[in-house]
């Protein structure tokens, strides 16, 4: 009913002012449409919305001496303002995990990538460690290779020329 009120007051361009005074006095009359026996026994909510509607400006608010208005006014305000509070902090924390746990994936895939690095290269130097032992292996075949086949050739020339002085 009180937000009908308010939607009302602001399409009507019309301020609402909340007298706790005239509140007050109302209860104290005992009226039989109002069944309430103290200011106190106010819906929270209700006062919230005084609250959350006094500071956008759309109603007035006349606070009483003694004001259990303003007390519980006061009361939201620090809730709200630890709920706040708690929340940027968990808010921090949870900022604060994201970024070690996004430093410690980072911190991850470079060390991955280095050690990917690292055996690369020495992949590379195995390779060519490999293919020079292979050329050595190859060098060494063909001057065994050649190093026979100069005996042969001498041992034929020998045997020629000892077949030649045996004719002679």
């Amino acid at each position: 009913m009180f937000k009908l009120l308010v939607e009302y007051s602001v399409e009507k361009k019309v301020k609402i002012i909340i007298n706790e005074n005239d509140i007050e006095k109302i209860i104290s009359k005992n009226l039989k449409f109002v069944h309430l026996k103290n200011v106190s026994e106010i819906n929270s909510e209700f006062i919230k919305l005084i609250y959350l509607y006094k500071m956008k400006n759309i109603i007035k608010v006349i606070f009483s001496e003694n004001s259990y208005f303003l007390k519980k006014i006061i009361e939201y305000c620090d809730t709200d303002k630890k709920k706040r509070e708690r929340t940027e902090k968990e808010n921090k924390l949870l900022k604060e995990q994201l970024e070690k746990e996004r430093t410690e994936k980072e911190n991850k895939l470079l060390k991955e990538q280095l050690e990917n690095e690292r055996i690369e290269k020495e992949n590379k130097l195995l390779k060519e460690q490999l293919e020079n032992e292979r050329v050595e292996q190859e060098n060494k075949l063909l001057k065994e290779q050649l190093e026979n086949e100069r005996i042969e050739k001498e041992n034929k020339l020998l045997k020629e020329q000892l077949e030649n002085e045996r004719v002679e």
